[in-house]
């Protein structure tokens, strides 16, 4: 017990060392206890046979997981980087390696009954109070229960004992391959000036311009959603290396300016940052990297949460929309029966006929039919960059615009579904070209399926052309391998005001569609586009992609938060000695203080500013990349992401404030 007692010793003496370690463990705790009871909760089994939002959760509980895992070694590193002179003194005074062994499991096992008593009781707490916001944001009755299973605190116990053993394994580690003169004078070593780090700036800089140059020139969504992960690996790969490189060669380049260098406060602050900027670095790197994700993760939920319903209003210009491959009346009489029957008004009913989607690229100023079933890179590249067309005749472009064009065999009217045009021609390789007559937007509101994938509608004179066009650029059609369906829309709207009401409605036309396509002797496919439903399903998966950004943010804040805080103890102590020298030799009280808030604001700028240079090249990326949820309205992005973008700087403002103030503290102390 000797042992365990020196340990709670060491702890309380060296509180301001522990607590800011403590206090994270608490909290990890706690935010893994509150995520694992909402993904194993009851409650979510409805909100997945609602919405099927299970892989939401799951997909940040995995998040939380692993950055518990690497946030937990960073903090611990911190704690043995202060620790390493009390080490070295009881060594000295005659502790042999297996007595500092026992001494850091004491220290150990304390931290993990505390982490666990403290963080499971928080964590309870904080599940309660999310589990509330998160059925205020969807709406929905109080599903959750408020119980934590034996298999909840087993679960949560194990994954902490993994993780306590891994920092104990780590400390054993270091202490065995550390001499015990070392430990003890391992803070008066001197340090050697370090070398421009010229080769890491340059692989830095090259690695940061691919990744914004990934960003800034992809064109389609699903290329967006392919290059994310590259782009985002260039990005970290050049975060860290010009944080840790290129800042001693910045700093290398002032110092060879005297005009900039030889002034009191410039000279402290250079010299200083200099001497320890590879400790810097990595610090300020991670601030920026977290920094950066956080205003990504928020910003994109808040765009999704928000701007759905202005989607849902643009993409869904139909309560319902029928679309099958052959004409079906008998669907429509029973629609109309079923709606008298159920006592509900259908209005507004309009349907359209056109060709099925078909795919083409362009090549050399001609559009060119790209497959499908083509599985090579160069074949699925091409994919990603094509536009989708459908082909209509006059008359029915005509019947549904009620206009009265006109086009010869040679002529299309182009509508490209509220995108800008101005081509002049249409030219098909393998087959003809045709002047473009006109150029309208009049069929927005009927072909909106996907505002992720480029949709173009081109209307012929007749049957004849159309089918032409289809046979001689579509090689799979003369070898009967593929057929372009006709596509018989059928869109209508109807009255009812309860919700309720609406979705059965809903609901029992679809199984009327189902039942009368299996009644059918020629089966035939066919689509449904329900807003209804559409709604309900939005409002339930934005709603928890949002909860899910929001308390990923957090927890990427919170780590911010307490890597600030961590390094500036850490500073504080070292640079403690340095200031209070710097007095001696003749510096004023007023000119440190004046090179304290100098490197200060230096260090806490940097990661910031880096951080929004980061989402300002990331911005035309994420846009493409909400496009994949049939996020289009630029305007709602841009306001999410200033909004997120000013708390953010507020938030990153107090924390300065409030960890300058221990910097402060400690370098100001007087010996």
């Amino acid at each position: 017990m000797f042992f365990a007692k020196l340990s709670g010793q060491n702890i309380r003496k060296n509180l301001q060392v522990y607590l800011p370690f403590f206090i994270a463990m608490i909290l990890m705790v706690a935010i893994n206890t509150m995520i694992y009871l909402l993904v194993n909760n009851v409650g979510m089994e409805t909100l997945t046979q609602r919405g099927g939002l299970r892989f939401a959760f799951y997909l940040g509980q995995i998040v939380i997981v692993l950055f518990t895992w690497i946030f937990a070694i960073y903090a611990n590193q911190f704690v043995m980087k202060q620790r390493t002179r009390e080490l070295g003194l009881f060594h000295i005074l005659g502790l042999g390696k297996r007595e500092l062994y026992q001494i850091v499991l004491w220290e150990m096992l304390y931290g993990l009954l505390l982490s666990l008593v403290a963080g499971l009781l928080s964590g309870f707490v904080l599940f309660k109070f999310t589990s509330l916001v998160l059925m205020k944001m969807l709406a929905i009755g109080e599903i959750f229960t408020s119980q934590i299973t034996m298999g909840s605190i087993v679960v949560i116990f194990f994954e902490f004992f993994f993780i306590f053993s891994l920092l104990f394994a780590l400390n054993c580690r270091q202490i065995h391959r550390t001499n015990p003169i070392e430990l003890l004078t391992s803070h008066k070593k001197g340090e050697q000036e370090p070398k421009a780090r010229k080769k890491m700036t340059m692989i830095g800089l090259l690695s940061l311009s691919i990744g914004y140059g990934i960003a800034l020139t992809i064109h389609s969504p699903i290329q967006a959603m392919f290059y994310f992960f590259i782009a985002v690996l260039f990005v970290l790969l050049g975060t860290y290396l010009l944080f840790i490189g290129g800042s001693i060669t910045l700093l290398k380049f002032l110092k060879k300016r005297p005009n900039i260098y030889y002034r009191p406060q410039s000279f402290i602050a250079i010299s200083g940052m200099m001497y320890r900027m590879k400790q810097h670095a990595a610090g300020l790197a991670s601030i920026c990297i977290l920094s950066t994700m956080s205003l990504i993760t928020i910003a994109m939920t808040a765009s999704l949460y928000f701007g759905r319903q202005a989607e849902l209003d643009a993409e869904y210009a139909y309560d319902i929309t029928f679309t099958p491959s052959v004409k079906t009346p008998q669907v429509q009489e029973a629609t109309y029966a079923l709606a008298q029957e159920m006592g509900i008004e259908i209005t507004d009913s309009l349907q359209v006929q056109t060709r099925q989607e078909v795919p083409y690229g362009k090549e050399a100023n001609k559009l060119q039919w790209v497959s499908d079933s083509d599985s090579s890179i160069r074949g699925v590249t091409k994919l990603f960059v094509a536009n989708y067309y459908r082909f209509m005749t006059l008359d029915e472009y005509n019947r549904v615009t009620h206009s009265t064009n006109t086009l010869n065999d040679h002529e299309v009217i182009v509508d490209q579904l509220a995108r800008s045009s101005n081509e002049k021609t249409i030219a098909f390789q393998d087959s003809q070209t045709f002047q473009v007559k006109k150029v309208t937007n009049q069929l927005a509101s009927f072909f909106q399926d996907n505002p992720a994938l480029p949709t173009i509608v081109l209307v012929f004179s007749d049957e004849e052309p159309l089918n032409h066009v289809l046979e001689e650029t579509i090689s799979e059609i003369k070898t009967q391998q593929r057929v372009i369906e006709k596509e018989y829309r059928w869109s209508f709207n109807f009255k009812e005001d309860d919700s309720d009401k609406r979705l059965q409605f809903v609901d029992n036309f679809s199984t009327l569609v189902r039942e009368k396509t299996i009644s059918n002797r020629r089966s035939y496919s066919y689509g449904l586009k329900l807003k209804d439903l559409a709604v309900e399903s939005n409002r339930l998966s934005d709603a928890s992609f949002f909860f899910i950004g929001l308390l990923l943010s957090s927890v990427f804040l919170l780590a911010t938060t307490l890597i600030i805080y961590f390094k500036q103890i850490s500073e504080g102590l070292e640079d403690r000695r340095r200031f209070i020298i710097m007095q001696k030799v003749g510096m004023s009280r007023q000119e440190v203080k004046q090179t304290i808030r100098q490197q200060v604001t230096m260090i806490f700028s940097l990661p910031v500013v880096v951080a929004l240079s980061h989402l300002l090249f990331a911005f035309p990326m994420m846009k493409k990349l909400l496009f994949l949820f049939e996020i289009t309205q630029v305007t709602i992005f841009v306001k999410a992401t200033i909004g997120v973008v000013s708390g953010f700087i507020l938030l990153y403002l107090l924390v300065y404030v409030l960890t300058a103030k221990v910097y402060y503290q400690l370098v100001e102390r007087e010996g």
